[in-house]
This record gives C-alpha cells, sequence and structure tokens, in this order.
C-alpha cells in the first residue's frame, strides 16, 4: 500500500494487510525434511494499527491533498448531477437521452458510409419517434419545427394554387386581367390619400379647402348610414 491509501480513505485496510503478511512469515517457519514450513503454530487473529498520522511538520501539506481529494469527488458528483437534470429536461430522461443519442449516432454511421436512402429516412423516423416520445425540451422543440415547417409548406402551396389561378385568368382574357391589375395597383396606391375629381374644361381652377384632416369634404363614393 501507498503512503497515501496509509493516510487516506483506505487506511482500515491496512491492519487487515498486516495480518495476512504476519501471519504468513509465521506460517513459513520450521521447514521439514521435505523442505515444506511447517509453520510455528501461530494464528494471527488480529493487528489494530492506531494513530496513523504524517510528521507535524508535513501534515499540513497531507491534509491539503485529502482536502484537494475530497473537493475533487465533490465536483465529479455535481457534475452528474447536472448531467442528469440536463438530460432529463431535455429528453425527459437519462435512459431516453441515451437512446436518442444512440440511434442518432447510427443515422450518422449510415450517412458517412453513404447507405440506402430509404435507410437512412427510416432511421431518421426512428430519431424523431424517439425524441416525440421522451416528452423533453427536444420534443417541444421538434414540434414547434414540425407546425414551423407545415405552415410555410401550406403558405407556399396557397401562393402556388393563387399564381396558377391568376395564370388562368390572364390566358381567359388579357386586356380584363390587365386592367384590373392596374386598377387594383390604383387603389392600394391612393389608398388612404385626398382625391379630387374635377373636369378637364375648367378654365383657372382653384381648390380651397381645409387640408389638417382627410376627414374634411365630400365622400361620393361612401353610402351614408342614415339613408
Amino acid at each position: 500500500m501507498s503512503i497515501d491509501q496509509i493516510l487516506g480513505a483506505d487506511r482500515s485496510d491496512l491492519a487487515e494487510a498486516m495480518r495476512q503478511r504476519v501471519q504468513a512469515a509465521f506460517d513459513g517457519l520450521n521447514p521439514g525434511p521435505d523442505g515444506v514450513a511447517r509453520g510455528a503454530g501461530v494464528e494471527v487473529l488480529s493487528i489494530t494499527a492506531a494513530r496513523m498520522h504524517p510528521p507535524s511538520d508535513v501534515a499540513p501539506k497531507f491534509e491539503e491533498v485529502v482536502i484537494a481529494e475530497q473537493n475533487r469527488q465533490s465536483k465529479i458528483e455535481t457534475a452528474l448531477g447536472a448531467e442528469v437534470e440536463l438530460l432529463a429536461g431535455v429528453a425527459g430522461s437519462v435512459e431516453s437521452a441515451r437512446e436518442i443519442v444512440e440511434a442518432i449516432d447510427i443515422l450518422d454511421d449510415m450517412r458517412t458510409a453513404g447507405a440506402d436512402e430509404q435507410q437512412q429516412a427510416e432511421q431518421e423516423a426512428i430519431v424523431v419517434d424517439l425524441i416525440a416520445d421522451a416528452r423533453g425540451e427536444a420534443a417541444i422543440v421538434l414540434a414547434g419545427a414540425q407546425a414551423q415547417r407545415w405552415n410555410k409548406h401550406m403558405g407556399a402551396w396557397s401562393e402556388a394554387i393563387r399564381y396558377e389561378g391568376m395564370v388562368e385568368s390572364y390566358r381567359a382574357s388579357p386586356m380584363v386581367y390587365r386592367a384590373r391589375m392596374y386598377f387594383d395597383t390604383l387603389q392600394q396606391s391612393i389608398a388612404g390619400s385626398r382625391l379630387f375629381i374635377v373636369g378637364s374644361g375648367v378654365a383657372d381652377l382653384h381648390i380651397r379647402g381645409e387640408l389638417q384632416t382627410e376627414k374634411v369634404g365630400l365622400d361620393l363614393f361612401t353610402k351614408d348610414p342614415n339613408e
């Protein structure tokens, strides 16, 4: 045993180690004519080792080593606890997290080896199912990503359908389609603006009005709700 073991956590094993060695020494005494030891007839029952400590002038250094070892073990236990908390939060449990990581490693190996795309897709589906079943933070992120993907897909599909309808409208009547697009654009460009319609034959036209608010004036195109 080393000095660190004797003065550290393994000091309780020293007495038993000493008993075994002393017993072996007694058993090796009194060799017979055949050269085989017959022993001393002594059975060592126990040895007690008490008050084992380093010399007083170096004792603080040994204590520093013991304290450092205790701090090291404490940090290891803290890290293991943080690992369990993190994995449980992300994947529901440590076992689920390790199962997911193993499935992801298999998928990475398949991609590296250039496996068949169908096999990769099946393995990817296994990973997705494991994450979804874990019901941890990863499952929440996955569900959000799937919802966002679905919204984008449906938005793109809607735009494609609308574009096809516009193409069919143009093919049916190009002039009507252009006129409608022109007036739609004109309506959007003057929305919220004050518009005065006057005849082209009016000479020396002067318009006077209160321009601080667009609500002043007549709106000929909006029906009076009281009518």
